[in-house]
């Protein structure tokens, strides 16, 4: 794999630019190295995540679902959080990675931990490691994409659909 692919989602939420980008592998990925470089440096009231993973079996000629709602973004000051996606595809994955946001919390119904080995340290300070995957049986209208935290602060969050392999768009 030589590069990445420009941003699939983007968007600011305060100081944070969340962006979500992929990469098509030339062979199967073992261990591999992923880097990432910053262009300019941060200031101090910037931040900066960074979760990769892998996802096996999507669609690799169009890996996000067509829908025009098929990806959200969603900013506020609360203890519940979310955005919704809307699916044309009866088995796309659905990631939501969140940023800012402090305490405890809990990920949204029938959601898994992204990375779970991070998951532990979700309960203090939430931030792109601890982003959460469901995978959808049918295709979807308004599918949240949720978190709830402990306490009433400011939250950030990106959601998208990723396309099975059966997916049609």
């Amino acid at each position: 794999m030589t590069s990445a692919s420009t941003p699939a989602s983007d968007g600011w939420c305060y100081q944070f630019h969340l962006e979500e980008w992929y990469a098509r592998p030339n062979s199967t990925l073992t261990g591999d190295r992923i880097q990432i470089h910053v262009a300019t440096g941060l200031t101090s009231t910037q931040h900066l995540g960074l979760l990769a993973f892998g996802v096996a079996n999507i669609n690799q000629l169009h890996p996000y679902d067509a829908n025009q709602n098929a990806s959200c973004t969603g900013t506020g000051t609360s203890t519940t959080f979310t955005c919704e996606v809307s699916t044309s595809s009866p088995d796309d994955l659905i990631i939501g990675g969140p940023d800012f946001f402090f305490g405890a919390f809990s990920f949204g119904t029938g959601y898994q931990a992204v990375a779970p080995h991070f998951a532990p340290d979700c309960t203090t300070e939430v931030d792109v490691s601890c982003s959460e995957y469901q995978t959808v049986g049918s295709a979807e209208s308004g599918f949240a994409v949720s978190y709830t935290q402990a306490t009433n602060s400011i939250w950030c969050l990106i959601g998208d659909s990723i396309q099975g392999s059966e997916g049609t768009s």
